[in-house]
């Protein structure tokens, strides 16, 4: 009965929705093609995905949504730039970022915090270790300090690239803060990133 397995995976995302298993939920959502259900349950999940550092997953779950499913999704937009980041696809993230970077005026205080994070990352995995010590230092100061990953993520990029210019000192005093933020972002990714850099210093 082919007929019946949108309905069966629809009921099944319905009920994982209600008991509070969102990924399940969200794969049942994409199995009947019901892209509005699958867009909000990916909203629900995107942080927590990139927080634990499966960024692979994260990809494929925003890769099998139109376009016009995410397009005022601001959450999603920011977490899949990060991931794509991550799987070291720099091109792509850019061209995630470009239109969030011309409507900052419509974004809240933690989103333009990843905005200011994300560019400085961006050129830190593009090996600009000279323009991203520089910039990253000039966007530490604009950061609002409502997003615990962004803060923790940009001080994370400023310490290795302080690392990189041979201030080990101030690396690691930098590193220290950025576990705390990494710490209260739950982001066990950002903080085994700081241990790495510790690691290398």
């Amino acid at each position: 009965h082919p007929e019946q397995f949108a309905d069966l995976h629809n009921r099944a995302a319905a009920w994982y929705q209600s008991e509070g298993v969102f990924t399940t939920a969200l794969e049942h959502a994409l199995a009947a093609g019901d892209h509005p259900l699958a867009a909000t349950l990916l909203e629900q999940v995107a942080e927590v995905l990139l927080y634990e550092g499966r960024v692979a997953t994260l990809i494929r779950y925003v890769e099998s949504l139109p376009e016009q499913a995410i397009a005022g999704r601001i959450g999603i937009r920011l977490a899949y730039a990060w991931a794509l980041i991550f799987a070291h696809r720099y091109q792509e993230a850019k061209l995630v970022l470009a239109p969030l970077e011309q409507n900052q005026g419509d974004l809240d205080g933690r989103s333009r915090d990843e905005i200011l994070t994300l560019g400085p990352c961006i050129l830190l995995w593009s090996d600009r270790i000279d323009e991203c010590l520089v910039i990253a230092a000039e966007n530490l100061p604009k950061l609002s300090g409502h997003g615990d990953f962004a803060y923790g993520a940009l001080l994370n990029i400023y310490a290795l690239c302080l690392t990189v210019e041979a201030r080990f000192g101030e690396a690691q005093e930098v590193l220290n803060t950025a576990k705390r933020h990494m710490a209260r972002a739950n982001s066990d990714y950002g903080l085994v990133y700081a241990d790495c850099i510790d690691g290398t210093i």
